[in-house]
């Protein structure tokens, strides 16, 4: 089984929430800890999911995560509803297409299109790459 943790972002401070400080409420809600106070996300905070993958280097993968191919090409990291699982969004041409992450989801992280993959940034610092 995965872990389950997140990381946030502050769109106002444009810092990031330590992980040790966010967790999920008894009814599923993520909250964090701020000021020593818990508190209930609001709309200038984002808040990323660990896939349970990892990339080339052994950097943990995030949603929203951008990874770079050996081509050079970039990724940004989704999760599909529709499919029920981790993917890489095509972010150049129009419209762009979904990439699963691993051909058939499964709680290994050795899919060999992860041993390609590199995390280079995410879509709130570091979006180019």
């Amino acid at each position: 089984m995965r872990e389950i943790k997140f990381r946030g972002w502050n769109e106002v401070k444009k810092l990031w929430l330590c992980k040790d400080n966010i967790a999920v409420d008894g009814n599923g809600r993520l909250v964090f800890l701020e000021e020593g106070e818990w508190m209930y996300a609001t709309p200038h905070y984002v808040f990323m999911q660990y896939t349970g993958l990892k990339d080339k280097k052994g950097k943990e993968i995030y949603s929203k995560d951008l990874l770079k191919n050996k081509k050079g090409q970039i990724y940004q990291v989704e999760w599909s509803v529709s499919s029920g699982a981790w993917q890489k969004w095509e972010q150049w041409g129009y419209p762009g297409k979904f990439i699963n992450l691993v051909e058939y989801p499964t709680e290994l992280s050795e899919d060999l299109k992860l041993l390609e993959l590199e995390v280079v940034g995410n879509a709130y610092e570091n979006k180019k790459g």
